[in-house]
C-alpha cells in the first residue's frame, strides 16, 4: 500500500521517489485546471463522510487528531491503494470525554474499513489515485 499527502515514513520517500519517476515519465495526470479537476471529484464523491468533511471543514473543529511525526492535528491524511484514495482519518463514532473525536487508523486498518464502508474513492487509475492523495489540499488552498 502506498500512502498519501504528509506520511513521514520510509513508504512516505518510496511514494515521494515512484510519484517523481511517474512525473518524470509523464505517466501522472495532465491536470491543466487542477482545482477544477479537484472539486470535480469531491463533488462526485460528497455523498461520504471524509468528503463532507473537506467539503464542509466547520464539520473537523475540535475533533482533530494528532498523528505521529506530523506538526499539527489533522482533519485529514490520506493513503492511495491502486486506483482508491482511502482516508486514514474517519469518523468512528468515537468518544472523547463525551465528546466526539475522529480517529487515525494505520493503512491495513484504512483499507479494511474502506471496504467495509465505502469510504474511498475509486478513480480510473492508480496514478490518478496517487495525483488527488496528493493534492486534495489544494482545495483548501483556494479559499474555500
Amino acid at each position: 500500500m502506498a500512502a498519501g499527502a504528509g506520511v513521514s515514513s520510509g513508504v512516505d520517500s518510496l511514494l515521494n521517489f515512484l510519484y517523481a519517476q511517474w512525473e518524470k515519465a509523464g505517466n501522472l495526470p495532465q491536470v491543466q485546471n487542477a482545482s477544477q479537476k479537484i472539486k470535480e471529484i469531491l463533488n462526485a464523491n460528497k455523498d461520504k463522510d471524509f468528503i463532507k468533511r473537506i467539503l464542509n471543514p466547520k464539520l473537523n473543529k475540535g475533533r482533530e487528531v494528532q498523528i505521529a511525526g506530523e506538526p499539527e492535528k489533522l482533519s485529514h491524511y490520506m493513503m492511495q491503494v491502486d486506483n482508491l484514495v482511502i482516508p486514514q482519518v474517519v469518523d468512528k463514532g468515537e468518544k472523547v470525554k463525551g465528546k466526539s473525536m475522529l480517529s487515525f487508523l494505520t493503512e491495513q486498518d484504512a483499507y479494511d474499513y474502506a471496504l467495509r464502508t465505502g469510504e474511498y474513492i475509486q478513480l480510473p487509475s492508480e496514478q490518478d489515485a496517487l495525483w488527488f492523495s496528493k493534492n486534495y489540499k489544494q482545495y483548501w488552498g483556494e479559499g474555500y
